[in-house]
C-alpha cells in the first residue's frame, strides 16, 4: 500500500517512520524545500510536564491584557479576520476547568508514551538526536507565578508524575548561574531534551535509506473523490505546473496550513499560526546553563545543547501566516536570559541567527488526531502546538494504526477532528 503524507515537519516524518516500518511505501509531499519549518530549531524539549493544554482558565485574561503589547509572551495581533475570530471564539469556549480537567489524563497520558518511545529509540541506537535526560526547571521570580507553578506540581502528582518544588537555594543547587531574585521553582525530573535540528536531519536520512519519496516544493491545490475515498490529488510546483496522482491513503500533517488543506477535503479545523522565534548561542566555559528551564515570567524556554550551545526560545505570536520578524519580540527573550542568570552573557543576535517557526494552534489546545467520518482513505495529523517535538512519535504511531485501520492503542478521543463541526 502506498501513503501519501502532506507535510514533512516532524509528525510527517515520525508517521511516515512507523509506516515503513509496517512495510509501506510513502511518498512525502511538502510545498516548500523542506530545509526548515517548524521543527528544526525549537527548544527541542520533550515535556510530560505539558499535561495542561493553551487552553486553560486565565489565558483569556492573559491574551487580552497583553494583547496591545507587541513585546508580550502571548501576543495576538488586532485584526478583522474571520478565521481569527471564530477561533478567537472557540478559544474561550474551551478555557474552562471542566475541559481542562478532562483533558489532562488524556494528554498525560499521550506524553508520557510518547517520551517512552524516545527511550526506545535512544536504546535501539537507529536515530542519533542528542537525547538527553536532564529533567525541565521551570524558574520563577515572583511569588504568585511560584505559587500557580507549585499548584500545577500538585496537579502532576495527583496525575502519578514527579514534581518537585524548589525554594532558592534548591534552585541554585541545580542552576548556579540563576541569579539571587529567583525565588523557587519546580523539578521535572522525567522530561527530556534533544537536538531537534538532528533529530528531523537524521531522521530524513532514515526515511531515504528505506525508500521514501520526498516531494519537494511541491503544492496540493485540490482534491477528487470517488464516493467516500480520495481518488486524486491534483499538485503545483514551483514553477506553476499542475499535474494529478492517484492516491490509496493520503495523511494531512501540514501543521499550521492544515486548516487550509482540511477544507479541500471537507473537513473544518480551525488552527492559528502562532510564531515563537529562537536564537543559539555558544556558552561561555565555566560559565553555563546546566538544565533546560522555562523562565516563568517571560515564558522563554532554555535548552542547553551537548555542543556547549545554548538555545532561547519563546513567545506565541498569532497575527497569521507571515515571514515577519519582530525583533522587539527576540530583544525581550534575550533581556529575559540576562535578567534570569548571571554570568551568562545573553546578547541579541545577529539577523542571520535569529530563527521563527509557526506553531500550529486549534482552538482548545489539543491536537487533531483522526480518521475522516466521510473518506475512508484520509488521516489527519496536526495541531500540536508546542508539542510537537514531544509528541510526534505517539502521533506518528497513531497515524500508522489508523491508517492500517488497527485498534489505536491510545485514546484519542479528545483529539476528534471533527470536533468543532458540531
Amino acid at each position: 500500500m502506498k501513503v501519501h503524507i502532506i507535510g514533512s515537519g516532524i509528525i510527517g516524518l515520525f508517521s511516515a517512520y512507523y509506516l515503513v516500518k509496517e512495510g509501506h511505501e510513502v511518498e512525502i509531499i511538502e510545498q516548500y524545500d523542506g530545509a526548515d519549518g517548524c521543527s528544526f530549531q525549537n527548544a527541542g524539549m520533550i515535556t510530560p510536564s505539558h499535561f495542561i493544554p493553551l487552553a486553560a482558565p486565565g489565558m483569556v485574561q492573559k491574551a487580552l491584557k497583553w494583547m496591545l503589547d507587541d513585546a508580550s509572551p502571548f501576543y495576538v495581533k488586532p485584526r478583522l479576520d474571520l478565521s481569527m475570530l471564530n477561533w478567537s471564539w472557540k478559544f474561550m469556549q474551551a478555557a474552562n476547568q471542566r475541559k481542562v480537567d478532562e483533558a489532562m489524563p488524556v494528554l498525560r497520558d499521550f506524553l508520557v508514551a510518547s517520551r517512552a518511545m524516545y527511550l526506545n529509540l535512544e536504546a535501539s541506537q537507529e536515530l542519533d538526536f542528542d537525547f538527553e535526560k536532564k529533567g525541565l526547571l521551570l524558574l520563577c521570580k515572583t511569588e504568585h507565578l511560584l505559587e500557580d507553578e507549585i499548584q500545577v506540581a500538585a496537579k502532576a502528582h495527583d496525575l502519578g508524575m514527579k514534581a518537585e518544588v524548589l525554594d532558592r537555594a534548591g534552585v541554585h543547587k541545580l542552576e548556579p548561574e540563576a541569579l539571587p531574585d529567583v525565588l523557587g521553582g519546580v523539578f521535572y525530573p522525567d522530561d527530556s531534551h534533544c537536538n531537534p535540528q538532528k533529530l528531523v536531519k537524521n531522521l530524513k536520512t532514515f526515511l531515504f535509506t528505506k525508500g521514501v519519496q520526498f516531494s519537494y516544493n511541491t503544492k496540493v491545490i485540490d482534491a477528487s473523490f470517488n464516493g467516500n475515498k480520495i481518488d486524486k490529488l491534483k499538485l503545483e510546483d514551483a514553477k506553476g505546473e499542475q499535474s494529478e496522482i492517484k492516491v490509496e491513503k493520503v495523511v494531512v500533517a501540514a501543521g499550521s496550513w492544515s486548516e487550509g488543506l482540511a477544507e479541500l477535503f471537507k473537513l473544518k479545523m480551525p488552527m492559528q499560526a502562532g510564531k515563537g522565534y529562537s536564537f543559539l548561542q555558544e556558552q561561555e566555559a565555566n560559565k553555563n546553563i546546566k538544565h533546560p528551564s522555562i523562565l516563568c515570567e517571560a515564558k522563554v524556554a532554555v535548552t542547553p545543547f551537548m555542543d556547549n550551545k545554548v538555545r532561547f526560545a519563546g513567545t506565541m505570536e498569532l497575527a497569521g501566516i507571515n515571514p515577519i520578524i519582530k525583533k522587539k519580540r527576540v530583544k525581550a527573550i534575550a533581556e529575559a536570559g540576562e535578567s534570569f542568570y548571571g554570568q551568562v552573557k545573553v546578547g541579541m543576535p545577529k539577523d542571520a541567527d535569529i530563527w521563527y517557526g509557526l506553531r500550529p494552534c486549534s482552538p482548545d489546545g489539543l491536537p487533531y488526531i483522526g480518521k475522516a467520518k466521510h473518506l475512508d482513505n484520509l488521516v489527519v495529523a496536526s495541531g500540536h502546538a508546542m508539542l510537537g517535538i514531544s509528541l510526534a512519535p505517539i502521533s506518528g504511531q497513531m497515524v500508522s494504526e489508523l491508517i492500517l485501520e488497527k485498534n489505536v492503542s491510545q485514546n484519542i478521543g479528545l483529539f476528534d477532528i471533527h470536533r468543532f463541526e458540531k
